[in-house]
């Protein structure tokens, strides 16, 4: 069996679905836009954060039954 590192598989998709989040909350890109803004959003404002962590942890389920 192939040995996975979930935590470093679950940071990427922390880190891919903060940018998808922030994509869906802000549709049109601003040319101040920065990838810290996003971070600071994810770290600050608790519904984007749950939102986040709930799209993460139900991928990390869904591969879960696969490994």
């Amino acid at each position: 069996m192939i040995e996975v590192d979930k935590t470093a598989m679950y940071n990427d998709f922390l880190n891919a679905f903060i940018q998808y989040q922030w994509r869906l909350d802000n549709p049109y890109p601003a040319p101040s836009e920065t990838k810290d803004m996003m971070i600071l959003k994810y770290r600050s404002d608790p519904i984007f954060n749950n939102k986040v962590r709930s799209m993460a942890s139900g991928a990390m389920q869904i591969v879960g039954k696969y490994i």
